[in-house]
């Protein structure tokens, strides 16, 4: 089963603002997944925009070239949100 992330989440990882993440999607560059009315992106989504995004020789991806799973993301929320 793909992992899925909110709209929130995946501008997150992408480091866009909500804005420009809503004009990825409504045009297509960012496929959707709706689920009744919640509107999720896929991690295989992700990976494919930023794959077909990235210039060659600029990494763009965290260490690794990977998307930190959910339960990564997940401890480093807590960990900000205690930091605030």
């Amino acid at each position: 089963m793909p992992e899925l992330f909110t709209t929130r989440e995946a501008d997150e990882l992408l480091r866009v603002g909500s804005t420009r993440g809503w004009q990825l999607r409504a045009r297509g560059e960012l496929p959707v997944v709706r689920i009744g009315r919640r509107v999720l992106v896929s991690r295989a989504d992700i990976e494919a925009f930023i794959a077909a995004h990235r210039e060659a020789g600029n990494e763009i991806a965290a260490p690794g070239g990977e998307i930190p799973s959910a339960a990564q993301r997940g401890r480093r929320a807590s960990v900000n949100a205690s930091a605030r």
